[in-house]
């Protein structure tokens, strides 16, 4: 029985642009994320804890960030899919995404 240990890598980024760290960010991990993505479609999944506060919700230049990064990668559908515990479309109109 062979045991193996998958380790996950990540990536930080410091800065002041929330959008463009966000895509930094995932360009520094890039070769495992095109890896993925020949077998599996994209989903960005915001996560919408409240509707109306933008603190306690993903903010839409991450959402973005993500958007640039993938479509610099990846040709095919990609999804947002949430569904918040109020109202998902006041969220999206709310946040600007």
């Amino acid at each position: 029985m062979c045991n193996s240990i998958h380790m996950s890598r990540v990536a930080l980024i410091k800065g002041s642009d929330r959008r463009v760290m966000t895509r930094r960010s995932l360009e520094l991990i890039a070769d495992d994320i095109k890896q993925t993505l020949t077998s599996k479609q994209p989903v960005i999944k915001p996560n919408f804890v409240s509707t109306t506060k933008q603190l306690a919700s993903s903010h839409a230049d991450q959402i973005r960030g993500i958007l640039d990064f993938l479509i610099s990668v990846y040709k095919e559908t990609i999804i947002i899919s949430e569904a918040s515990c109020y109202d998902t479309k006041e969220a999206f109109r709310n946040f600007d995404i």
